[in-house]
């Protein structure tokens, strides 16, 4: 509940953007800034640096990537003092281990999760992942999302619905004894735009482990596994499918 309280979420500040930019104060491409109140006192996670162009495959692009982060992660904090009202006085805490890729390469499975499998809510027989998050493909310029339809296709369920995530989506089609969890499960690139968020991510990988340890145990391989008995442990988890 406390968790909850702290959870607010403030995106603007175009203003003080596009003034920045003016004097060369803001060298990120967003037209905005991003930060969300964490449970600990005055402090906040600001989710506003953008790297594209980049093949997150190639070593020589993510360390490109690492300095242009880093570099981005100074920017916004200058900016932050100057122009924020409150952060005169910030500084950084931390910053991450290493920069977050959104995707690279997929595994072809026994399903492939789609676009329309999120926005028309699609149930399973072997769901392992219930959610609402959107397509979220973010522009490679980092300036807002792109969208080639004027914003008329929609990119969630409908409201108050869910989709579902098989985990048939799991399993590498012509490869036993492996399970594949995460932003590189079976899916198009606009599915995996909306399965690839941390929450997602962790129902995947414990569906994956639960289904791995139940495969060990009853000597079968991920494709041949009876559903039920994993729904069964997922269930006694609490996990939501």
């Amino acid at each position: 509940e406390h968790l909850l309280e702290q959870a607010v979420g403030i995106a603007g500040f175009y203003n003080q953007v596009e003034e920045a930019r003016k004097k060369g104060e803001f060298p990120l491409p967003q037209d905005l800034v991003f930060f969300i109140a964490m449970p600990t006192p005055n402090a906040v996670v600001v989710n506003t640096t953008h790297i594209g162009g980049l093949d997150g495959t190639k070593s020589e692009d993510l360390t490109l990537g690492e300095i242009e982060g880093r570099r981005q992660a100074m920017a916004l904090m200058r900016f932050f003092r100057k122009y924020v009202p409150g952060f005169e006085s910030a500084y950084i805490i931390q910053t991450a281990a290493q920069i977050g890729v959104r995707e690279t390469r997929r595994i072809m499975g026994e399903y492939v999760f789609c676009a329309e499998d999120v926005v028309s809510g699609r149930k399973f027989p072997d769901p392992v992942l219930r959610s609402a998050y959107p397509v979220d493909i973010h522009c490679s310029k980092g300036k807002g999302y792109a969208r080639a339809d004027d914003g008329k296709q929609p990119l969630a369920p409908p409201s108050g619905d869910w989709y579902e995530v098989p985990y048939r989506s799991l399993v590498p089609l012509k490869i036993d004894n492996l399970l594949i969890a995460g932003r590189c499960l079976s899916s198009t690139h606009e599915g995996q735009a909306a399965v690839r968020i941390m929450p997602n991510c962790m129902a995947l990988g414990q569906a994956a482990g639960v289904a791995a340890a139940l495969c060990v145990n009853e000597g079968v391989v991920p494709r041949h596994l009876e559903y039920s008995h994993l729904r069964e442990y997922l269930l006694e988890q609490g996990a939501l499918v």
